[in-house]
């Protein structure tokens, strides 16, 4: 962790810190990012990642951001 750097990291930092995120979590878990990384790093990290990050966690992202929905998964 004390080698870790916001910038350089947030590859790896972004997605891992919302990998367990859930809906009761989810305004704490957000908030801590954006303190190191705008909306536009957040939401380009986590549509590259190869990170498992489910739909769910991308949705509600997307609300937050008000963006279209995206997903990592195939969804009807």
């Amino acid at each position: 962790m004390e080698q870790l750097e916001p910038e350089r990291d947030q590859k790896l930092i972004i997605p891992r810190a919302l990998y367990l995120t859930n809906e009761k979590s989810f305004e704490v878990d957000i908030s801590r990012l954006e303190v190191f990384y705008s909306s536009n790093e957040i939401i380009r990290n986590l549509k590259s990642t190869q990170e498992r990050i489910s739909n769910r966690v991308c949705e509600m992202v997307a609300r937050r951001y008000h963006i279209p929905y995206f997903y990592r998964y195939y969804h009807r």
